[in-house]
């Protein structure tokens, strides 16, 4: 228990710091690309024209609907600014740390924290990217909503995966709202129906995964959780029902949506929707107000991020079955050598039994050492013996 909680104190302190640092790359990524290069905020299709005008006439503008929202937004900050391009600049420059730390914290939920590096760095570094905070244009508004859905996509995914989504009023409203979002976003651009297959993909995957730890792990309402009234202890929402709780919500936020710009356009609710479904075709070097090589910088960068993350994956998972293979042998040694020194004090007697003797108690024979002469015979003077004496000749000890 106690290396447990080490553990995990561990994995949330780094946790903490990555998210710190990450949120600290993006930010001075984008203050020192704004610094070093110092260019002017760019106007090529006239969105702060336009905006100007309706801060000024009151004349709504629209293109489309993301135009009319991003103008909507721009006009907003032009009455508390004035008519100023910089206040534009600053406004996506903003928009753009939002969003990169949004996309960074949900790709981080659902793929893993390499998944969510690798794809954030690519989007930081990307030329296209940096160059999208000088120019009046709706990419970067966009890509703040759309990176907000897939954050809350990730947090479903994350709570479904872990304990399942349990029934009540909050996480169906979740679901709705998550759903409404979809559906507003699916009207501004297309790229809004690219969150509504990963939603289904989520719903899908999380589902089954979920199923399968409950069931492992035994997890059915007890008496004892009945009892209890606390949310996380409610049953299990079904597939069905969130299935059906999004697809709700996406339906009326389409709807909504496509009759809040009926009323601006004086057209009918099937006119509009005409209007949308021909926006779709209509693909040149923008669509729907978006420049059409933005979904491939999007889903190249997340791509290569989850790639990433699954090299990563099959790397250490090799490591650690190789790590394994080397602690079972180490245990097989040592069991194999225990056997055998056990089978050292076993004897078997003449009718065939088995008997193990007791070890000696009485310490056993030293150990022999074997010793090196350090001095060499050879090199003994035979004519400087010490045992022979010089003897005079008058001397009498030999008698």
């Amino acid at each position: 228990m106690y290396r447990q909680y080490i553990t995990t104190g561990m994995n949330k302190a780094k946790r903490i710091w990555f998210y710190f640092l990450g949120i600290a790359a993006v930010v001075s990524s984008r203050i020192v690309y704004c610094f070093a290069v110092g260019g002017t905020v760019a106007d090529p299709y006239e969105y702060f024209a336009n905006a100007m005008i309706r801060a000024g006439e009151k004349k709504p503008f629209f293109a489309s609907g993301l135009s009319y929202a991003y103008t909507e937004i721009l006009s907003i900050l032009f009455s508390f600014t004035g008519n100023r391009i910089e206040a534009a600049g600053v406004c996506q420059m903003v928009l753009q740390i939002l969003w990169l730390i949004l996309f960074l914290s949900g790709i981080c939920l659902l793929s893993g924290r390499a998944a969510g590096a690798v794809s954030t760095v690519i989007l930081i570094l990307s030329p296209w990217i940096c160059r999208t905070v000088f120019e009046v244009s709706p990419e970067n508004f966009y890509l703040f909503h759309w990176s907000l859905l897939l954050f809350l996509l990730s947090v479903y995914y994350c709570k479904t995966s872990l304990e399942g989504w349990r029934s009540g009023e909050r996480g169906r409203l979740y679901l709705l709202a998550s759903g409404f979002y979809a559906g507003v976003l699916c009207v501004w651009n297309y790229m809004g129906w690219a969150l509504i297959a990963a939603a289904v993909f989520l719903l899908l995957s999380s589902r089954s995964r979920a199923s399968k730890e409950l069931i492992s792990a035994g997890e059915n309402l007890t008496e004892d959780k009945v009892e209890n009234d606390s949310p996380a202890e409610k049953p299990l929402m079904t597939a069905v029902t969130q299935a059906f709780s999004l697809a709700e919500g996406i339906a009326v936020g389409f709807f909504v949506t496509l009759m809040k710009y009926t009323g601006i356009t004086g057209f009918s609710l099937p006119e509009q929707f005409k209007y949308w479904l021909s926006s779709l075709t209509d693909f040149g070097p923008r669509c729907q107000d978006i420049r059409v090589l933005l979904p491939v910088h999007i889903l190249s960068a997340i791509f290569t991020g989850i790639l990433f993350q699954w090299i990563l994956l099959a790397v250490q998972k090799k490591k650690s079955a190789q790590y394994t293979v080397s602690e079972e042998n180490t245990e097989s040694s040592a069991e194999k050598e225990r056997m055998e020194k056990e089978e050292e004090n076993i004897v078997f007697t003449e009718d065939g039994r088995k008997i193990r003797l007791l070890d000696n108690p009485l310490p056993g024979p030293r150990k022999h050492i074997k010793r090196e002469m350090d001095f060499d015979l050879r090199e003994f003077d035979k004519e400087k013996d010490d045992f022979d004496l010089p003897v005079r000749d008058d001397d009498d000890f030999d008698l």
